[in-house]
């Protein structure tokens, strides 16, 4: 007789796990999810951008394997959970994104980077006056030998 297959749950398709879900969320905040012990990219860096840790209320936001203390972090699985105004939030992201827009039309105007995911070839012409100084300190020994 044939045994009966078990297959493990299924993952969620955005591969978010249920327990990290935020529930009770406000409109008005952006929320992420922070390594607390990372002081490169963790809490430091976050904490330097306006983003505040959130802390166990009644009427705050909570996770599903939620704690029954109040007053601490908001935490699981190592992670800690900080929040900031959505218009703070926003303004940011718009401003990094135009900064990426003029980057990216600098680049296709000048021809230095084609960009293959756009059907381009590769092109290894640089413009001079955009190399870096290490590409100029390369060719200067290359010329002296």
């Amino acid at each position: 007789m044939a045994r009966k297959r078990h297959d493990p749950p299924s993952t969620p398709a955005d591969g978010r796990r249920p327990w990290l879900e935020v529930e009770n969320k406000s409109e008005e905040r952006a929320y992420c999810w922070v390594n607390p012990n990372d002081e490169m990219t963790g809490r430091p860096m976050y904490e330097a951008m306006g983003w505040e840790t959130e802390m166990q209320r009644a009427d705050g936001p909570r996770t599903r394997m939620r704690s029954k203390s109040e007053g601490g972090e908001i935490g699981q699985g190592g992670m800690v959970l900080m929040s900031r105004p959505l218009s703070e939030h926003l303004e940011d992201w718009r401003s990094g994104q135009a900064k990426v827009d003029v980057f990216e039309q600098r680049i296709f105007k000048t021809g230095n980077y084609d960009d293959p995911m756009r059907g381009q070839g590769f092109s290894v012409a640089v413009d001079p006056k955009e190399s870096a100084p290490f590409a100029r300190r390369q060719t200067q020994e290359a010329d002296h030998g």
